[in-house]
Parts: structure tokens; sequence; C-alpha cells
């Protein structure tokens, strides 16, 4: 059975139809994945959302781990909003962002990056996939159709 464990780190603007088909397509390689996302508004809303559509026939089984962060402007609550009984959705403690996005790369094979644009010094994301680069995680760029 092919297992993937993926961690996301991406904007908060969400995710365009483009780059959501290109997310199910990677997605449909895998039996059994492992999703984990940092439960802002924007990309990882739309991630959890996605997993939860129940209209794909791979993966077959999926796993939700949500890594929130401390502060609350942002948060998507997803754990909430969609509940659900087919998917196991597990929720870590709240964390400061930098800090929950490391242990997101550490907990994962492989990070999958939703920028909203080019390189930004100082940008969440950017910075996660920084850190991704020098602990060696392959990383998959799914960039808006415009970039």
């Amino acid at each position: 059975m092919k297992e993937l464990i993926i961690g996301i780190t991406s904007s908060r603007d969400g995710f365009t139809e483009t780059q959501k088909e290109a997310f199910l397509s990677l997605l449909s390689q895998y039996e059994v994945v492992e999703v984990h996302h940092g439960d802002c508004v924007g990309v990882d809303e739309g991630i959890h959302q996605t997993l939860l559509d129940g209209k794909k026939e791979t993966p077959k089984i999926i796993r939700i781990h949500i890594h929130p962060p401390t502060d609350l402007k942002q948060r998507a609550f997803c754990q909430k909003k969609y509940e659900t009984k087919d998917v196991l959705v597990h929720s870590y403690a709240k964390e400061e962002y930098l800090k929950r996005n490391q242990a997101n790369v550490m907990l994962t094979n492989e990070l999958w990056a939703f920028p909203s644009g080019l390189e930004k010094q100082r940008y969440g994301t950017w910075v996660t996939i920084w850190f991704a680069r020098k602990m060696g995680k392959p990383i998959a760029m799914i960039v808006p159709v415009n970039q």
C-alpha cells in the first residue's frame, strides 16, 4: 500500500482551482495519506475541506493532523467547522507559528508548499520551505498559475 506523510505550508490567500487540481492529482498516487497542516484560513482550510470532500477514489485512507497557532486571528478552526466520522483528525497543542511550522516539517516525509508568489524574506511559508530544505526534506512547490 503506497503511503505518504506530508506537511503543508501555505498562503492565507487560499488556493486557486489549478493548485487544488494539482494537489488532488498528487494525492491520487497514494492509497494512504497523512496530512499535517497549520489550521489557518486560506490553503490550510481549503485542503482540509477538500480532503473531507469524499468524492476521491484515492487515497482510500486519510489522516489529518492539525498544528494550530497560538495567534487566533488567522486560525480556521477546521476540526470544529468540518467534523467527519470517516477521516481521523488529530489536533496538537497550540504553538507559535515558527515552532509549529518546524514541527510540521519534522513529523512528515515531505513538504507540499503553496506560496502565494515569489520568494519573500521573513515570510512564514518561505521560512518553512527554507527549514525543510535545511532538513533535506523533498519539497513539492504548487504555485499559482501566473507565477
